[in-house]
């Protein structure tokens, strides 16, 4: 395998050519990543899978949790096609898998990821039981083994699937994608921690959801799924920002009836469908439309969320819409409300959060969403055990979520064990004027309560910009740093970690690729395949990269970026796609070639990128600390370095940086290289 077992937009193109080849009804991926933003090729081709060819596809939600916004894509997807599955654990499993000596109640695993999504939508649609003692590969030495993941649960949905089409089938009873996802989800079962978040809309029920289908196979919205876009394709409404807090927002969500296999659907059953139906909502802070005529077109609904009356915290609701004829069946769609209300830390509190008294179960999250004050760039937690005679396994995720960001950006994940009366504390990065979520949690599987005191202290030592770049032709960079906050100590370093190669390519061919990446009705997919060089005067550590495409992949416009790197002998080394932080190599002194591999099925997009630069990263043997002071005349005459100092409230420190002298430099430099590294601020991480 030249990437292990990670996905590639090639590997996916090549799976939906052949799902749709051999006509295939059910299919699972447990396969996924954190997307930035909704949409991309591969999202296209997987939407043609289920929206063309009437494809039933279960996707995991991500073991990314327990924060909010943690689910993963495929299941943020746009177009709703696909069913999300969360990780569930029942308490048979409690006892017979993992040996537990006491059953607690079933609760979703701590790890499995939580929506909503970035746009809005719920993301996780169902939920099933995410453990099992299975077989395992005979190169392990053993038969079976206890896994547990969402990469479980989904398959298990796949699998309840298969049943339902299996009997529709023997029935000669019409279904759609659309038809079983919403039966599962209207008779999914809400367990006694249910919460929506986690669980969708519960546990699959297999009995019920085959009743439900064949008692509304002539249900007029069968064939159909319901496009839901507000404020910019937005599946959802998610209000999370502090600012928007004290005062009603009036949303306008267009709904838009979408059949399946649209462009070859019958036009008299597109011109003779109508649905009437009644909008309900159960939370007095959203009020809205109160019916709804829809036929072959979008419509608008209008909807005013009032978060000013809520308490602090995450809200979610959903305005449901119901056929009139048909009350009972369930909703047909909805549009999910979520409204996230911070608490306000300010100057009046120290800048801080302090929370006591707190009960901490197994498997419960607490979860405390605070209004991150303008000019704070990290957080410290202070955490302390109450109890006097037992440790316990905690769970700290906090995570911060800015627009076309995936979650992984602003985030920190802790597992540790908090002894009795034990003090901790960990420090992580903020983004002023946002929403942080700090989720504490037990692990679900140790059992016993604990009850903690904590707080949260922000600071804020701000650059006048977060990256800076410097010239050595330039002489000394200047930069200020600001105290906003409270009183800090200031001990700025700058240090260069690593020699980027810049490349251009000597070759860039495009071509069509052979039979295997033909899509349906023959459409040939082709690549532009690029041809790198570079040298190494020492041995290194590297790490390739396409700064362009690297850290895309559902989302990219392109199906592919893979790259391998040969030897002198042409000999393949190792090979790397999407993210490139996976992918490094230990490389001797010598010459190399980079083959870089893009692919899609339009020639124009590939002809675009024929001079794309290419990254190799070299790992420099030992950092590069360049010298920094605190006077312009001390960086000129290289006097007196930058000692420690206090920056009171407001205060602005100017710092004065030299650039790296010509002997640091390392071997094989050339024009058109660069280096790059990291610049603390804050004593203590100095």
């Amino acid at each position: 395998m030249r990437i292990d077992s990670m996905e590639t937009g090639t590997a996916l193109s090549r799976a939906v050519t052949r799902v749709i080849e051999t006509g295939c009804h059910v299919i699972n991926m447990s396969y996924g990543e954190h997307s930035h933003w909704s949409g991309g090729r591969v999202m296209d081709l997987l939407h043609e899978v289920v929206d063309r060819h009437g494809v039933v596809m279960m996707v995991s939600a991500s073991n990314h949790g327990p924060a909010l916004f943690t689910v993963g894509t495929p299941p943020t997807m746009p177009t709703g096609s696909l069913i999300g599955v969360g990780a569930y654990v029942s308490p048979e499993m409690m006892v017979v898998e993992y040996s537990m000596r006491e059953k607690m109640p079933g609760l979703p695993y701590t790890w499995s990821s939580r929506g909503p999504c970035i746009d809005g939508a719920l993301g996780v649609s169902v939920c099933a039981p995410g453990g099992a003692i299975t077989s395992v590969a005979n190169c392990t030495l053993r038969g079976s083994q206890l896994l547990n993941g969402t990469s479980m649960s989904s398959p298990h949905v796949a699998g309840c699937v298969a049943l339902l089409v299996s009997g529709l089938k023997q029935k000669e009873i019409a279904y759609s994608p659309y038809s079983i996802r919403r039966a599962i989800e209207n008779t999914a079962l809400k367990v006694s921690n249910w919460e929506p978040f986690s669980m969708g809309h519960g546990l699959v029920q297999v009995d019920k959801a085959f009743e439900y289908l064949v008692s509304n196979v002539q249900a007029p919205e069968r064939d159909v799924r319901f496009q839901i876009s507000h404020n910019n394709n937005k599946r959802g409404i998610c209000i999370k920002e502090p600012h928007l807090m004290n005062r009603p927002m009036n949303c306008t969500v267009t709904v838009e009836p979408v059949f399946a296999n649209e462009a070859d659907f019958e036009p008299e059953r597109l011109i003779c469908y109508q649905q009437n139906l009644s909008l309900v909502c159960d939370a007095p802070w959203v009020s809205h439309s109160s019916l709804l005529s829809l036929m072959h077109m979008a419509r608008n609904v209008s909807i005013r969320v009032d978060p000013s009356g809520l308490s602090h915290g995450v809200h979610y609701t959903a305005v449901r819409a119901f056929d009139v004829q048909n009350v009972e069946k369930g909703p047909v769609f909805e549009i999910p409300v979520t409204v996230i209300k911070p608490r306000i830390v300010s100057a009046e509190t120290g800048y801080e959060y302090v929370a006591k008294d707190v009960t901490l179960r197994p498997g419960i999250m607490n979860r405390e969403f605070l209004a991150v004050p303008r000019g704070a760039t990290w957080a410290l937690m202070t955490l302390r055990s109450q109890d006097v005679q037992q440790s316990a396994h905690l769970v700290l995720h906090a995570l911060e979520l800015k627009n076309y960001l995936s979650c992984r950006n602003f985030e920190t994940f802790k597992g540790f064990q908090l002894a009795p009366q034990a003090e901790v504390t960990h420090a992580f990065a903020v983004v002023e004027d946002g929403s942080l979520e700090v989720c504490l949690s037990k692990w679900w599987s140790n059992l016993g309560d604990v009850v903690v005191d904590y707080r949260i202290t922000f600071y804020g030592l701000k650059p006048n910009s977060d990256t800076f770049s410097m010239h050595m032709s330039e002489g000394v960079h200047q930069f200020e740093v600001r105290s906003l906050l409270r009183s800090e100590d200031i001990l700025p370093a700058v240090s260069l970690k690593q020699h980027i190669i810049v490349l251009r390519p000597v070759d860039s061919k495009i071509r069509p690729l052979g039979e295997r990446d033909v899509l349906p009705k023959g459409r040939p997919i082709y690549e532009n395949q690029f041809t790198y060089t570079f040298s190494l005067a020492k041995p290194t550590e590297v790490t390739p990269s396409c700064p362009l495409l690297s850290e895309l992949l559902y989302e990219s416009e392109y199906e592919s970026q893979l790259w391998m790197l040969f030897d002198n002998n042409k000999r393949l080394l190792t090979s790397g796609d999407a993210y490139p932080n996976r992918y490094s190599a230990k490389l001797e002194k010598g010459d190399y070639t980079v083959k870089l591999h893009v692919r899609h099925e339009q020639k124009p997009l590939l002809e675009r990128l024929s001079d794309m630069p290419f990254h190799v990263s070299l790992k420099l043997a030992s950092a590069i600390n360049l010298d920094v002071y605190g006077s312009h005349a001390q960086a000129l005459i290289g006097g007196k370095k930058f000692t420690s100092t206090t920056a009171h409230p407001g205060a602005c420190v100017p710092v004065y940086v030299t650039p790296c002298p010509c002997e640091k430099l390392p071997k094989g430099c050339s024009p058109g290289h660069f280096l790059a590294g990291t610049c603390a601020y804050w004593e203590f991480l100095v």
